[in-house]
């Protein structure tokens, strides 16, 4: 459990977060299986971004070793709807909402579902 927070870049989340999160964790269970991981990791996009036609935003943590930036920007292109964003968050990793830069994270989702609609579409 302690590796999901280590495994991009050390440091990013806080010490006392990534001991209660993987106690909560082990809690609940005793091992996690692989092939989940796996398929995250080696089968990406899991979507094929042509058919998500609602308004998108892709956020992406500086040190995400998830999903690689030039992969991410061409699914970004592929994205028909004109209404998206990308977004590198600086300091974060993969595990974005539990880090110590987590305001960013919120901050950048708000400023994304409160935007106000566009005037002219063309």
């Amino acid at each position: 459990m302690h590796s999901i927070f280590e495994r991009d870049h050390p440091g990013t989340a806080d010490k006392a977060t990534i001991d209660a999160f993987a106690e909560a964790i082990v809690a609940l269970d005793d091992s996690v299986p692989t092939g989940t991981y796996v398929d995250m990791c080696s089968k990406l996009p899991l979507v094929d971004p042509a058919k998500i036609t609602v308004p998108t935003i892709v956020m992406r943590g500086q040190w995400d070793g998830i999903a690689g930036i030039d992969d991410l920007i061409e699914f970004f292109k592929r994205l028909p709807n004109p209404d998206k964003q990308f977004a590198v968050m600086a300091g974060i990793s993969h595990a974005s909402f539990h880090q110590k830069n987590y305001l960013m994270v919120y901050h950048i989702l708000h400023s994304f579902f409160s935007q106000p609609e566009p005037v002219y579409r063309g």
